[in-house]
């Protein structure tokens, strides 16, 4: 059986009229391509073509008006929308939400040939009606012009046809009414027209084909099969008999009936995971052996799957060819334009020039970047991505990013600020464009080919900056710019002939292929089920002739049963997974032909399959792990080289968090806090009160003594703090936010400011009250200070050493001998967390407290340094701050019974840690594991 293309191309080399006045009349550009490959094999070589057009084409070429591009359409209609209703005209932003369905009703009016007044007058009555009552004054003002609007509609659509004639231009539903109404003045008598392989067609183009038809200058010919065009029923045939029938032509005697009598090998998959579908295709693609791959077609019926198909082409393949068709915006241009309008609705949200660190890590990791520079440029841009979480940059200058220079010159170019100056802003756009092109490699062919076609796009759009470009926000200069540039499809990438071809549905008119693959064959992807937007009702519209939801749906029929006239190997994959938006059903394609085409054809062998990606290649939820070899040597490691408090409290709490934590050193993920976090909001309050306390310390950090010696902390003293402390705060907040003072002079930060205020505010008081209440004067001995302990602990026959490491917030003594251990929390913190009582074991003792093991330490910190326990080792919490959480056992706050306590239960728990038969396990009682659950 001959593919419809070359049955063509043999009728047209038969035809003996001179190829300058044979026109070949066309629905897709791509066919044409396939068309000019079919006429030269045909012939067996080069030949004088005749015309091959579109019909779009065709008519803008037969026009004598110049076709207005439809954005420059819309905001010409706004302009007449605004002379209309004067002062009570809406936005330019509310009016892009409604604009551009009117417009596509007055194209549908113009297409289909309608009586504009007509239509209108009814549209206008049907109003009426629903917003009728009897007392006619007591309609609402909104009532009012609900019901102007709908008056307007015809003065809407009038004022538009008077401005585009007095431009002598026109929409192109305009250029097919002019045609299809006046079709003698366009056509000369040795002229001939070929129309093939239209599905759906206009009153318009029906009148014009019909016309010329009726004059011997014109045949028509069909792509279509006797299975579905001979049943009335059947919603494929649907368009297909009715252009028979308008046309006079009744059914071709020529029509092929191969879907009930060739031989059909159909696979149907069903993926439990949805990027499963790309796994068969990959395993499908790498399992066939035919070589010629131009007879492959890689059908795409959900479009979101295409990035991943790429990548998975097996190198088997060779030559793959994107002839997709596929909307621009499901490129990467969509995330990259987004973060250049994201740029600048934060440059006017936070008034700063700053690069907010979220537009920089979107930045860091886009596909273009990441293909656009070297390894060099991007290690050096991971280091200053590494370096904003590190010092929580949420706003950075550009210029002092310090970055190689291609990634400052973009970054720059990228945040310039266009200062509502939108020719500025499309002129940026267009130097970011130029840019990358200019870096990308030319082996990236798909993303080049995006950036190409948003170039085009972006010429067009700049045609538009005139006088009757109207004011307007960032936000409505997005919506219309989107409105614009969303519209475009990609080109072709590759060749459109040669290879295996990966394309969606519209592409495929008229082409043939033996091997298909259809992926997404679920239900609202094929067919679509995104209804007709339209202000005109349905049953108006199906009155008076317009395409109605029930048409398009007939549309996609016809376009997806054409595709297996030629086609003898067929496999379809669908998805039954949730974690993707839309119906998890399979297409009620698929069940037609299971039911209904089986029946018809006896030659159909359909294969019914389930694939689910193997669970090796799945995420797997650890329950276990084993302490081997290996682990244990890293665990001896790890004790050696110095462990905190919290870390072995972690293992006791869960030892699977545990591992994942400090033995395989996963650590916890930094990221930038735009909103305060607890413990920065603690750390804070805290490096505040270190610095008010700092010059009455008697030793620094390291524990060398302050000479000469500082005097007591005095009631002065803290007097003169309670002055000075918000100045200070002040200063430690705008140094953490980069010394930006907006960011927390508003919102949440503001709040967690004006707390942090309070609260130290309260601090001091406190403390205060207690040097009042003394009868010595108190020292501080040591701020912040770093300690070292090691311990050596008896498992089984082995020694193990421990090296305990920690800073203690504060030190201080009351008189001669008095010392007190302190511990800052920026939690709230409870009696139960620093008790300890004879009912329990020293493990437990140790371990379940939240800050016992804490305080032990500190406790055995202090002795190794000064020689004798602490009178006193406590918490001093920045939230509860009236409270006393002193260390105690059984209520009594001597601390003699620590270092053995300490040592019983640190034997206890390091024997856990080590003991082989004890695997990393979850605790199912543990509440805040970070990796584990």
């Amino acid at each position: 059986m001959m593919k419809f293309l070359d049955r063509l191309a043999h009728q047209i080399l038969a035809k003996k009229i001179a190829a300058k006045d044979l026109f070949i009349i066309l629905p897709s550009e791509r066919a044409k391509r396939y068309l000019q490959n079919a006429l030269f094999q045909m012939n067996h070589g080069p030949l004088v073509s005749p015309q091959i057009l579109t019909i779009d084409q065709w008519i803008s070429d037969l026009t004598k008006k110049t076709i207005q591009h439809p954005t420059r359409t819309l905001l010409s209609l706004y302009n007449i929308y605004k002379s209309l209703f004067q002062e009570q005209a809406l936005s330019f932003e509310d009016y892009l939400t409604w604009g551009p369905i009117l417009l596509s009703d007055f194209d549908d009016v113009d297409r289909y040939l309608v009586d504009h007044q007509q239509l209108y007058q009814n549209l206008a009555s049907i109003k009426a009606l629903e917003s009728w009552q009897i007392d006619e004054e007591a309609y609402s003002a909104s009532q009012k012009k609900f019901m102007l609007f709908w008056e307007l509609i015809p003065k809407l659509h009038g004022g538009l046809l008077k401005h585009l004639k007095e431009t002598n231009s026109c929409t192109k539903a305009q250029a097919y009414r002019e045609l299809a109404t006046n079709p003698s003045h366009y056509f000369k008598p040795a002229q001939y027209f070929i129309f093939a392989g239209f599905n759906a067609l206009s009153l318009a183009e029906q009148q014009l084909i019909k016309y010329l038809i009726n004059a011997k200058q014109a045949e028509y010919i069909q792509d279509s099969d006797r299975y579905y065009f001979d049943n009335p029923f059947h919603e494929a045939g649907n368009f297909q008999r009715k252009n028979s029938t308008f046309f006079g032509l009744g059914a071709p005697d020529d029509l092929p009936d191969a879907l009930r009598t060739a031989t059909y090998h159909v696979k149907e998959i069903e993926c439990a995971q949805h990027i499963g579908q790309v796994k068969v295709l990959a395993t499908e693609l790498y399992q066939n052996t035919h070589t010629d791959w131009s007879e492959v077609l890689v059908l795409l019926a959900d479009e979101s799957l295409v990035h991943a198909a790429i990548r998975n082409i097996p190198k088997t393949v060779g030559q793959a060819n994107i002839t997709l068709g596929l909307p621009l915006e499901q490129t990467p241009i969509r995330t990259w334009i987004d973060l250049c309008f994201q740029l600048q609705e934060n440059h006017q949200k936070f008034r700063t020039k700053a690069l907010y660190y979220k537009d920089f890590q979107r930045f860091c990791h886009h596909a273009f970047i990441t293909i656009a520079f070297n390894q060099k440029e991007l290690h050096a841009l991971a280091k200053v991505e590494k370096h904003t979480v590190q010092f929580n940059r949420v706003f950075q200058r550009v210029d002092q990013l310090q970055l190689p220079n291609k990634l400052q010159e973009l970054l720059e170019l990228l945040n310039a600020d266009w200062q509502a100056d939108w020719q500025q802003g499309l002129t940026q756009l267009r130097k970011i464009n130029s840019f990358l092109l200019l870096h990308i490699p030319e082996e990236n062919d798909f993303e080049r080919t995006a950036l190409l076609s948003f170039e085009t796009c972006c010429r067009q759009f700049e045609l538009l900056f005139d006088d009757a470009f109207p004011e307007m926000a960032l936000s409505s200069f997005k919506k219309l710019f989107y409105q614009h540039w969303t519209r475009a499809h990609l080109a072709y990438i590759g060749s459109p002939t040669e290879g295996l071809q990966i394309t969606g549905l519209l592409e495929t008119r008229l082409l043939d292929f033996e091997h298909i693959y259809v992926l997404g064959m679920n239900e609202g992807k094929l067919p679509p089920t995104n209804p007709i937007q339209s202000i005109i009702p349905m049953d108006l519209r199906s009155a008076f002739g317009l395409p109605s939801n029930r048409d398009k749906q007939g549309l996609f029929a016809q376009h997806f049963y054409r595709l297996l006239h030629h086609a003898r190997h067929l496999t379809f994959t669908y998805t039954t997974t949730s974690e993707v938006l839309g119906s998890h059903e399979k297409s009620r394609y698929l069940l037609q032909l299971e039911m209904e085409w089986r029946a018809a054809n006896p030659n159909v062998n359909w294969q019914t399959f389930y694939y689910q990606i193997p669970t090796d290649e799945q995420n797997q939820e650890v329950s276990a792990i084993p302490k081997n070899t290996a682990i244990q040597e890293r665990l001896l490691a790890y004790l050696k080289n110095g462990v905190s408090a919290s870390a072995l409290r972690k293992f006791a709490n869960c030892p699977l968090d545990f591992y994942y934590r400090y033995v395989v050193e996963f650590g916890e993920e930094e990221e930038v806090e735009e909103d305060l976090a607890a413990s920065t909001f603690g750390s804070l309050i805290h490096a505040c009160l270190e610095e008010l306390f700092t010059p009455f310390a008697q030793k620094d950090k390291n524990g060398k003594r302050i000479e000469p010696a500082p005097g007591p902390v005095t009631a002065k003293d803290i007097s003169q703090m309670l002055n000075t402390y918000p100045a200070i705060l002040r200063k430690h907040f705008l140094k953490y936010f980069d010394q930006n003072a907006t960011l927390f002079e508003r919102g949440k930060n503001l709040l967690s400011f004006e707390m942090a205020l309070d609260l130290t505010n309260q601090h001091l008081r406190k403390e205060l009250d207690f040097v009042q209440q003394l009868h010595e004067p108190l020292f501080i001995e040591q701020l912040e200070a770093r300690f070292e302990l090691t311990q050596m602990v008896q498992i089984e026959q082995s020694q193990i050493p421990i090296l305990f490491v920690g800073f203690i917030d504060r030190i201080d003594r009351i008189g001669q001998n008095g010392y007190r251990v302190i511990d800052y929390k920026s939690g709230k913190v409870k009696d139960e967390d620093v008790k300890m009582s004879a009912k329990h074991d020293a493990f437990t003792n140790l371990t379940k407290p939240k800050h016992v093991m804490q305080l032990c330490l500190y406790t055995l910190f202090f002795e190794a340094q000064y020689g004798q326990l602490p009178a006193e080792a406590r918490i001093e919490s920045l939230i509860n701050v009236s409270e006393d959480f002193a260390l105690s056992y059984d209520k009594n706050t001597d601390l003699s019974m620590i270092p053995k306590l300490f040592e019983d239960g640190m034997q206890a728990l390091v024997a856990q840690l080590m003991d082989t038969e004890i695997p990393f396990s979850h605790n199912p009682e543990a509440k805040y594991c970070q990796f584990c659950t």
